[in-house]
């Protein structure tokens, strides 16, 4: 099978529900581009309550970790610009900002930088865990201060 921006993929949780996922393209950096929702059915996206990640499709259908069930829907761009962690510790230390300028290190995120998607890999089993309710030490939004940032969900952005 041979993916395209728009393609809709899911599979099942152990709690009873699907991620789906539409994929977006391909990032120059970080690769296969997906945003990711949970369903109860399996079909219902909800852009609302969607979160951008960088993921390996190719991969992950020919290990049959997922499966498409729509093609070639319309889909919003991959992001321009991204923010990537440096985590020592459990801790963001400082970020990355990845756009159409290069690559520059931050030590405070500005309010549009936080806007940005999260540039990280996940594997299936992160995606898996992460939406099974398993406690995940990079989803705890953490500012490099180590301050806790309440209702600013690292992954929770759907900006690019």
């Amino acid at each position: 099978m041979r993916k395209r921006a728009g393609d809709y993929f899911r599979f099942p949780t152990d709690n009873g529900g699907f991620v789906l996922m539409q994929y977006l393209g391909e990032h120059p950096l970080m690769g296969d581009c997906v945003i990711c929702c949970k369903s109860r059915n399996g079909t219902d996206f909800s852009i609302e309550s969607s979160r951008i990640f960088f993921y390996p499709v190719d991969l992950n259908v020919r290990q049959k970790n997922i499966e498409c069930y729509q093609h070639g829907s319309p889909c919003r761009p991959v992001p321009s610009a991204i923010r990537r962690p440096f985590v020592f510790d459990k801790k963001v230390e400082y970020w990355f900002i990845d756009d159409n300028n290069g690559t520059r290190k931050v030590d405070r995120l500005s309010e549009d930088e936080l806007g940005l998607p999260i540039g990280t890999g996940v594997s299936h089993i992160v995606l898996r865990e992460i939406y099974e309710g398993v406690p995940w030490f990079l989803f705890e939004d953490v500012d490099v201060s180590g301050e806790e940032k309440r209702g600013q969900g690292q992954f929770g952005s759907i900006r690019g």
